[in-house]
């Protein structure tokens, strides 16, 4: 993929930099003028000197006043047949200022360029009934912009053809710079475009130079052959676009209703400017390298479509389409972040391999967002969206944080096979994918984010040959994953409406203007008129000096906020004295806790963490990094569907699970006021400490004796550790709200909170002859102790060992059995000296039925077989979930893994694979699904 997009990028095309330098810096001709009276009372300034009849007429169009318009050939005498050149007169209109020149039917010929430093209500206008009625050409292999302006308010090109010939030397265009009121509306560029060596220049270059003010192009087409060559740096020559913008640009651009088609690079380059470019309702065809190069705040493309197709490409052509994208975004040396994609269609019928994707997001951009948009994929090896690693950008300076990106409405379909995932996403922390649908016919896998934790894939259908996930190095949840959807197809709108073919009044009849016709103000944006969806190449060729678009306070970009949010439902006022600190370990933690009064996060919390409703729902991980919470009221314990962390409150580290804060008094107990006082009275078989950083210390009110304390509660909270267990508790006046180990408990129920788990008993009893010995691996949930064992391991929820002939291990376990996942020939095993069947062991313990696999429809698959080190992973699901540990349905082979995998509540697993497979059969619907590691996942659904 050597001519993809190189890590190069030139100022682009020379012609168009060097006339952009020379404009800037223009003597304006009237400045000339003014330098000598004499003289200019000798030229007859003035349009009426040129003319012996002039149109007195005023006119405005598109906001911009005209003072005088005038007919090019009865006032002006300009030739409509093109033999005789027009420069002369045409100058003198630009050099008098405040005129629109009409044009009738007919071909003018323009010999030289024509520059004005600054141009101030000025413009051309065709009067033909469609834009090629009017036509500018210049002489034969001419290269060069007709007109170029340095600046000024109100340019109006209007509804006529720049014809540069078919002799496939030299090409046309317009190089416009103004602070303010540019339009350029219905313009076509037709002839062959040449490469640059053969003199061709971008054919419109729209600049605003001031930041407040805004550019129209409405209704641009071209579609005419290219000689179709490599990029400059790889080759001796290179193409040129057709539309370009520099530095310089600054304002508002807003293209729309447009076709460009053909290009033999970028139809678009926007890729280092700091102005805002606006991509509307177009149709991009067969361009090479890309469409469109844009990106950053104040960017974006809306209603467009990208087609791609090479055997449509016209029989003139010279080359062959190398790597049509359709959309690059990028933000140059800029490093940007923001701007988005929306409702737009990409179609890829078929493509040269050279070809990555149809919308490659390079490492220079940010955060940015796709949303609603759909792509067809007829050609293999082209992805719908690549995504790539800010730290390693080949287009320029990395992209500002946030990184993350958002794909919401993404629909991908077609018959594409490829080695490379249809979405690809690099080192991008904190990306969605969401209410999306891929079906894809061809060999080929689904989602990819690699490195790019706390990411989130939900409510999205994967319907690939391949696997639908993999999540390479990354944390991602997702939930509500489906595989047998069907997904939407691109919908091409057909060919692209201007503004003037419409009802909005630009009068671009023949006849002139008077002041009346203010039809040109009311220039909305419609979206009349999006076509096929055209895509294009992705190269660093670069039409000239270059630049992206940027910062538009109003874009929709895909940088979600900075910090977390505070409670929306407390009090602004409302008093949060206490602090929670979460610490990372290193590894991924999913955790939630909450509090009965105000909750706001600090500067230290990140866009992924949440705060709503008095509830926090976050993740962290890297080790030393912190998630810091001021609340008030009392304090929930954390819950973690995913890994374990740290935390302190008021400073001081507290257990998790408990709140506790010293091994001497394992449980805690908190009275919260509910807005009147209480007292009450607490009983534990143990002793009683006040607790040092929950809540308020005791005080002369409260009386503690060892195991009892009396206490009051009125505005803050009491807090308590203790040892043993609660034996007593009631209200002696008031009420109040209670927790125990950060649960909340009703207060008759408090006295038999303490009460742990039931205590069972498991023996392992060897074989019955002397056959040698028994191998076993038996999973459970809760504690467990060895009481009589001669070999054996008890782990976290795992006892594993040997047991030999007319020997037992025997184990008291405190929770839950879980399955046994060996158990050699001849050994059995007993529950509280009953003989279970170890195939349906925590089924039997509880006293449930098993459950048959033909209740558990649905697979899901953690591979880990073509990857390097391990993987671990926490998988949830809406039913029930089991291990897989026959292989004859699954094609795992031996490759089925056995390193230790724990199931609990008999629908979640948190497991770990090395470079074999875990198997899982389940029912309902995947709602968690965290990878860390390289190794890929994938479900069958049925």
């Amino acid at each position: 993929m050597s001519e993809n997009v190189e890590r190069h990028d030139d100022s682009g095309n020379q012609e168009t930099a060097e006339a952009e330098s020379n404009s800037g810096s223009l003597l304006n001709r009237r400045d000339v003028l003014a330098m000598g009276a004499a003289a200019a009372a000798t030229t007859g300034l003035g349009s009426a000197g040129l003319s012996g009849t002039v149109s007195a007429a005023s006119a405005e169009r598109y906001g911009i006043q005209f003072g005088t318009v005038v007919n090019a050939v009865e006032d002006l005498g300009m030739d409509p047949n093109g033999n005789e050149p027009i420069d002369d007169a045409l100058q003198q209109t630009m050099d008098d200022e405040d005129t629109l020149v009409e044009f009738p039917p007919g071909t003018y010929f323009l010999k030289n360029d024509h520059a004005e430093g600054s141009l101030n209500n000025w413009g051309i206008r065709g009067l033909g009934d469609k834009p090629s009625d009017v036509r500018f050409v210049s002489e034969s292999g001419a290269s060069q912009f007709l007109i170029r302006t340095g600046g000024g308010n109100g340019i109006l090109v209007e509804n006529l053809t720049i014809d540069y010939g078919d002799d496939k030397e030299g090409s046309l265009g317009l190089l416009l710079k103004a602070n303010d009121n540019l339009r350029v509306q219905d313009v076509e560029f037709a002839g062959f475009n040449p490469t640059s060596g053969n003199g061709a220049v971008d054919n419109l270059s729209p600049q605003i130079i001031d930041e407040g003010g805004t550019a129209i192009v409405d209704g641009l087409v071209r579609t005419g052959p290219t000689d179709i060559t490599s990029h400059g740096h790889l080759g001796n020559d290179s193409n040129d676009g057709c539309v370009w913008l520099g530095e310089k640009h600054v304002g508002e651009l807003i293209i729309r209703n447009s076709h460009i088609e053909n290009t033999g690079t970028n139809a678009i380059y926007a890729r280092r400017c700091t102005g805002d470019v606006k991509v509307e309702n177009c149709l991009f065809k067969n361009n090479n390298q890309t469409s469109l190069r844009i990106g950053g705040s104040g960017c974006y493309v809306k209603g467009c479509d990208f087609v791609v197709d090479a055997t449509e490409t016209p029989d003139e052509n010279g080359g062959e389409l190398i790597n049509p994208h359709g959309i690059i975004w990028e933000t140059g040396p800029r490093g940007d972040k923001g701007g988005y994609i929306e409702n737009c269609n990409f179609v890829y019928r078929n493509a040269p391999s050279k070809t990555a994707a149809a919308v490659w997001v390079d490492g220079s951009a940010g955060g940015m967002a796709i949303r609603d948009s759909r792509f067809e994929l007829g050609a293999d090896d082209i992805a719908a969206v690549r995504i790539d690693d800010p730290t390693d950008p080949r287009l320029g300076d990395t992209g500002a944080r946030p990184w993350g990106v958002e794909l919401d409405g993404v629909s991908v379909t077609g018959s594409s096979s490829g080695s490379d995932p249809a979405i690809q996403v690099y080192n991008r922390n904190g990306s969605v994918v969401r209410n999306s649908c891929l079906q894809l016919t061809g060999n080929r896998d689904g989602i990819a984010l690699r490195n790019s934790d706390n990411s989130t894939v939900e409510d999205t259908n994967v319907n690939v040959s391949g696997q639908a996930t993999i999540f390479g190095d990354s944390q991602v949840s997702t939930s509500n994953l489906t595989n047998g959807d069907s997904c939407p197809a691109p919908s091409l709108s057909g060919e692209p409406t201007s503004s003037s073919g419409s009802s909005s009044t630009d009068s671009t009849d023949s006849g002139s203007t008077d002041s009346a016709d203010s039809s040109g103000s009311s220039d909305s944006t419609d979206s009349a008129g999006s076509t096929d969806s055209a895509s294009t190449d992705s190269a660093s060729t670069d039409s000239a000096s270059t630049d992206s678009a940027s910062a538009d306070s109003s874009s929709t970009d895909s940088s979600s906020t900075e910090s977390a949010s505070t409670d929306s439902g407390s009090s602004g006022d409302e008093k949060t004295p206490n602090t929670v600190t979460v610490y990372g370990t290193g590894t991924q933690a999913h955790y939630k806790f909450s509090a009965t009064g105000a909750i706001g996060g600090r500067s230290d919390n990140e866009p992924w963490d949440n705060i709503e409703s008095g509830t926090v729902d976050a993740k962290i991980r890297s080790d030393g990094v912190t998630d810091t919470y001021e609340f008030a009221g009392g304090l929930s314990s954390f819950s973690f569907p995913q890994g374990i962390a740290e935390a302190e409150v008021n400073g001081t580290p507290v257990d998790v699970e408990t709140l506790a804060v010293s091994d001497d008094y394992p449980n805690t107990l908190q009275v919260v006021p509910n807005g009147e006082s209480a007292n009450y009275r607490v009983n534990v078989s143990g002793d009683i400490a006040d607790h040092p950083a929950l809540g308020t210390s005791l005080s002369k009110y409260d009386s503690l004796d060892g195991g009892e304390l009396e206490g009051w509660v009125t505005n803050n909270v009491d807090a308590i550790q203790f040892s043993g267990d609660v034996t007593d508790f009631e209200f002696l006046e008031g009420s109040a709200t209670l927790y125990y180990n950060g649960e909340p408990v009703e207060p008759d129920a408090l006295a038999a909170a303490g009460d742990g788990p039931s205590t069972r008993t498991l023996t392992v009893h060897g074989p019955s002859k002397d056959i040698g010995r028994v191998d076993y691996r038996i999973t459970f949930d809760g504690s467990a102790e060895a009481v009589e064992a001669a070999s054996n391991e008890v782990g976290d929820g795992v006892l594993e060992g040997s047991v030999w002939s007319g020997y037992v291990d025997s184990f008291e376990i405190e929770g839950t059995l879980g399955t046994a996942e060996k158990l050699t020939e001849g050994g059995t095993i007993t529950v509280d000296g009953e003989e279970v069947d170890p195939e349906t062991l925590g089924a039997e313990s509880d006293g449930s039925d098993e459950t048959d696999d033909s209740e558990l429809p649905n697979t899901i698959t953690v591979d880990g077989r073509n990857t390097k080190g391990v993987t671990n992973y926490t998988i949830a699901v809406s039913g029930e979930l089991k291990k897989e540990t026959s292989t004859n349905d699954v094609d795992a082979g031996e490759g089925v893994d056995a390193r230790e995998d724990r199931i609990s509540s008999g629908n979640r697993v948190v497991g770990i694979v090395d470079e074999g497979v875990d198997i899982y059969r389940f029912s309902g619907d995947i709602t968690t699904s965290d990878v860390d590691g390289n190794a890929s996942v994938n479900f069958d659904e049925k």
